[in-house]
């Protein structure tokens, strides 16, 4: 079975001297999982900003970060399986020290993925990079095994720059924008084509962070074509808990 898109949420700009973000999603009856990608500029250290995000109450996964050296620049990636269904709120929660960050909180929600075998059977390959030096574009490349997988990803960069997608075929832009000197974006390619796919995007900033996972899509019996225990064999030491 293969993936296909169910529904998405959330602003280019929706952090702006925030401690909590809500953003309303509306997941269909069908849909099977559900992805936040949330990518700002913090105020302090390396992944310390964001202490979680929730959807209907839920408490989400996370599957990575990508963050500059100096941590100010970061995207985050989080999931949940078997999300509740109609309109609910996701919340991403920041420390109280949070006064001055910006960026986004965007969601993606999809139908096909995989809901047992284990929480980390609905994604794998996750894909990250940062840097600190005057850069025009960024990317990342995201392998692919089969055509019937999804893939999304966010970026933020470290001005008012609004970035711009590149162009893939099926590749779709969720939502980009600018504020309060940070610049941000996600997208999501569904169906990706198989094989290594590279999601680019171009700015004029001196700094930027992107992450990105693939989506993996079920088959007979519950989880991801030749993958047993729902990981891609390059990535089944990679552990939601290792973080």
């Amino acid at each position: 079975m293969a993936v296909t898109f169910d529904a998405k949420s959330g602003t280019g700009t929706n952090i702006v001297n925030a401690t909590s973000v809500t953003v309303a999603h509306t997941n269909a009856g069908t849909a099977t999982a559900i992805f936040v990608i949330v990518s700002y500029w913090s105020t302090g250290a390396a992944q310390q900003d964001l202490t979680g995000v929730t959807y209907a109450g839920t408490t989400m996964t996370k599957i990575g970060a990508s963050a500059r050296s100096n941590g100010m620049d970061i995207s985050e990636i989080y999931f949940l399986a078997g999300p509740a269904t109609g309109l609910n709120n996701i919340v991403a929660s920041f420390r109280n020290s949070a006064a001055g960050n910006a960026g986004s909180v965007q969601g993606f929600s999809f139908i096909g993925t995989p809901t047992t075998g284990g929480s980390g059977v609905v994604w794998a390959d996750f894909t990250s990079t940062a840097t600190s030096v005057n850069a025009a574009n960024s990317s990342i490349s995201i392998p692919n095994n089969t055509a019937n997988d999804a893939i999304i990803d966010g970026v933020t960069d470290g001005a008012a720059v609004t970035p711009t997608m590149g162009a893939q075929t099926n590749r779709t832009l969720a939502a980009s924008g600018n504020a309060n000197g940070e610049g941000s974006g996600a997208s999501y390619l569904v169906p990706a084509p198989s094989g290594s796919q590279t999601m680019n995007w171009t700015f004029a900033s001196t700094s930027s962070a992107q992450a990105g996972v693939r989506v993996l899509a079920t088959a007979a019996g519950g989880l991801p074509p030749g993958r047993p225990n729902g990981l891609s064999g390059s990535r089944q030491m990679q552990s939601l808990l290792a973080q």
